[in-house]
């Protein structure tokens, strides 16, 4: 990943469609510390160069939420997920699967 970093750029979609996985990948090892860090990185780089609804940005924005709660961090996964569902909500539909997916985690959150 690293030579495609240099060669295509550091907010390149690829990459950071890259990065996101890898920020998945460390989540699904419970390594949420390592994919906190990496996750937010990526939404960073996501708000400078995609559209607020962009579907990569919106999922970006719900794993890095699911990392946060994993981490206790609830007021700032609350937010991040509010914007992944209301965002999914505009770009997918209300009854999507995604969509559902970022209500369910917020549902955890408001839960606690």
């Amino acid at each position: 990943m690293y030579g495609r970093e240099r060669t295509l750029g550091q907010d390149h979609v690829d990459i950071l469609h890259s990065k996101n996985w890898l920020g998945y990948i460390l989540h699904k090892q419970k390594k949420y510390s390592e994919a906190k860090e990496l996750l937010r990185q990526v939404v960073y780089r996501q708000e400078k160069t995609l559209r607020q609804d962009h579907t990569d940005m919106l999922y970006s924005r719900h794993l890095l939420g699911c990392t946060l709660y994993q981490q206790k961090k609830y007021s700032e996964a609350k937010e991040l997920l509010r914007q992944a569902v209301h965002g999914r909500e505009r770009t997918l539909g209300q009854d999507y699967a995604d969509t559902l997916h970022s209500k369910n985690w917020l549902g955890y959150i408001l839960y606690k």
